[in-house]
């Protein structure tokens, strides 16, 4: 469990730089949102 945790964490950090890329630094601020969001849920799934 621990380990796909892990992986899904790095596919969604991956799938975030892909957006920013394509959409240009403007949505860095909503990337880092939204994978900050990702980081609590996951977090609160370990608990």
């Amino acid at each position: 469990m621990e380990k796909a945790n892990e992986s899904m964490e790095k596919e969604l950090h991956v799938r975030i730089q892909k957006l920013v890329e394509e959409y240009g630094l403007t949505n860095v601020t909503k990337a880092v949102e939204v994978e900050n969001q990702i980081a609590s849920y996951s977090q609160t799934l370990k608990k």
